[in-house]
Order: C-alpha cells, then sequence, then structure tokens
C-alpha cells in the first residue's frame, strides 16, 4: 500500500525551522552538491534550463544558477515553506519555484528542460505511489528531458537509522535504478561514503546520470 505519510503536514514540521538537514551548513552536503554539478556540467555544458524535483529551501538551486548562468530554473517542493525561503534565498528573475505535489506540477509542464535535478526525494515518491503509478510518474519525468538533456540525482544509500531508513534499502534503490534504464541511460554511476560531522555519522551516498536513449 502507498504511504501518505510524507505529505505537505510531515515536510512542513521537518521545515518548521530553517536548515532541518543541514544542507546549507554542512561541507558534506555541500561536497554532494559539487559532484551532481560536475555531471551535469560534463554532459550539458552550458545548459539554458533546469528542473530541479525537490528543491527545498534552494541551497542547491543556488548553486544549479551560479555555476550555470545561462540557465533558468524550475524548483518544485511539496513544502510552502521550504519554497518562500528558496525565493527568499536565490532572489533572481532565473528562477520560479512551486509549492505542491510533484505529480501534478510536472503534469502541468508542456516543456522540456536540458536539465533534471531530482535529489533525495525518489524514495518518498516511491513510497507514496502505487507500483503502476511511480512507473507513469517516471515516463512524465523522462518525457521532460531535452534530447540531449542530463538528469542527476544524488540519493543516500542504507541510512542506518531515522523514518527514511527503510526506503533507502540498496534493493530499493536498485529497483528504482531498473526502473529509470528501462527508458533511459545510464551514463554516470558513483558511490562515496563519508562523515557528516553534524551527525557524527558516515553515510553513503549515490551520484546518478542518466541521457535519452540513443
Amino acid at each position: 500500500m502507498p504511504n501518505d505519510g510524507w505529505n505537505a503536514d510531515y515536510f512542513e514540521d521537518e521545515f518548521d525551522e530553517p536548515d532541518p538537514w543541514d544542507f546549507d551548513s554542512s561541507t558534506y552536503e555541500q561536497r554532494k552538491y559539487r559532484r551532481q554539478n560536475r555531471v551535469v556540467e560534463s554532459h550539458v555544458g552550458s545548459p539554458e534550463s533546469i528542473l530541479e524535483i525537490g528543491c527545498a529551501e534552494g541551497v542547491h538551486s543556488e548553486l544549479l544558477l551560479e555555476r550555470f548562468p545561462d540557465a533558468d530554473l524550475h524548483g518544485i517542493d511539496i513544502s510552502e515553506a521550504a519554497v518562500e525561503r528558496a525565493r527568499e534565498r536565490t532572489d533572481s528573475d532565473r528562477a520560479t519555484f512551486f509549492a505542491g505535489e510533484a505529480s501534478a506540477y510536472l503534469d502541468s509542464l508542456d516543456e522540456q528542460f536540458d536539465v533534471i535535478v531530482w535529489s533525495e526525494t525518489i524514495y518518498y515518491l516511491g513510497d507514496t505511489m502505487s507500483v503502476p503509478e511511480f512507473h507513469r510518474f517516471l515516463d512524465v519525468v523522462a518525457g521532460l528531458l531535452s534530447p540531449d538533456g542530463v538528469l542527476c540525482m544524488a540519493n543516500i544509500v542504507g541510512q542506518d537509522e531515522g523514518p527514511e531508513a527503510p526506503l533507502t534499502e540498496v534493493p530499493i534503490l536498485d529497483a528504482y535504478k531498473t526502473l529509470l534504464a528501462a527508458r533511459l541511460d545510464r551514463v554516470h554511476e558513483a558511490r562515496y561514503t563519508e562523515p557528516k560531522s553534524e551527525d557524527d555519522a558516515e553515510h553513503t551516498y549515490e551520484v546518478l546520470g542518466y541521457v535519452p536513449s540513443a
């Protein structure tokens, strides 16, 4: 059964105070962003359009706008509080942010993007949809990628504790990668295990890149 617990109320509670996951303050998180940006740069160069699924408070959004000055960015997040902070943080006419359900927002788009950044939210969305619903959602995501574009993501692997831990088990993440590979070609895959000083623990994550199938 799909889990309806990962809803707007859950994330509004998480974002009751700024930066609940240390996205802004953590060197570990900043390193993760830089690695994703390098994947984007190596496959697209200088993109003109970026879609960020799960933009949170706009920490990565800001870095993307700085790294790729020719790009307009569309960000979506389920939390109103996070999106408002993203708007304040970026303060750019090149950035547009939307608060709401990702599936409904992506369905409403009638354009394609040079870059789609979709990090650390695939497991939430996968847990809130049935398999057929998620299958269709991936079709929508793949259809929003331009022919020469790249989809980049970073995902925690095997989180030890917390409510998200069961969502990050390796077989589940492997299933998502299989579903993505049925639509797109994987061109980058790297796994890192690094310390995060803010919670005094090591974490493992993967950075992945996909392009439209030839």
